[in-house]
């Protein structure tokens, strides 16, 4: 059995037509020819790839009844790289303030209700920042000299062997960074 193409379509969640970065989202969608459908707080519970194949929101389902995210989601499904990378694009292009959580609908996330996809990409954004938090820090560390320089040194050998790890631990991170800006201050 063929698996269904789907055209491309956007779910988009915390991003409504009467928000500003909503609605202008959505302009920039319509004039691209790509559907948009919002995920309402009643579909956090529901399968991605329910949501894609249905086109809107479900009044079939069970409604989540969890506590709702606060962020905004993009997730962009039927899209190839090209196709994404111009809509991207065309949102710099336009002033469209970035969205920090957003994702492509896989093979793999398609059968992950909304709020597991919600809270991997959560995971994923806070380790990117503390990534990025210790890749300023540890510039700044090769600039000390003397004691400092010491206690530095050990603490990036120990940042190195966290981040190449698998699965990083988003505290231990937290902790080095915490500690190398101690010492950097």
């Amino acid at each position: 059995m063929k698996a269904r193409t789907v055209r491309e379509m956007i779910l988009l969640y915390h991003l409504n037509e009467e928000m500003p970065k909503g609605g202008r989202l959505r302009k920039l969608a319509e004039n691209m020819g790509i559907k948009t459908v919002t995920i309402a707080e009643k579909d956090l519970g529901q399968k991605l790839g329910a949501l894609v194949l249905s086109g809107h929101s479900s009044e079939k389902t069970e409604s989540y009844s969890g506590p709702a995210p606060q962020d905004e989601l993009m997730i962009f499904c039927g899209f190839s790289r090209s196709s994404l990378d111009r809509f991207l694009s065309r949102c710099r292009q336009e002033g469209i303030e970035p969205v920090s959580l957003k994702a492509v609908l896989t093979e793999h996330n398609r059968e992950w209700k909304v709020i597991d996809l919600f809270s991997e990409l959560k995971k994923e954004h806070q380790l990117f920042e503390e990534y990025h938090r210790l890749q300023q820090l540890l510039q700044v560390a090769n600039g000390l000299s003397g004691e400092k320089k010491i206690q530095a040194d050990r603490l990036v050998e120990k940042c190195k062997t966290a981040m190449e790890k698998d699965e990083p631990d988003i505290k231990e991170l937290s902790s080095l960074a915490d500690q190398l800006e101690a010492l950097t201050d």
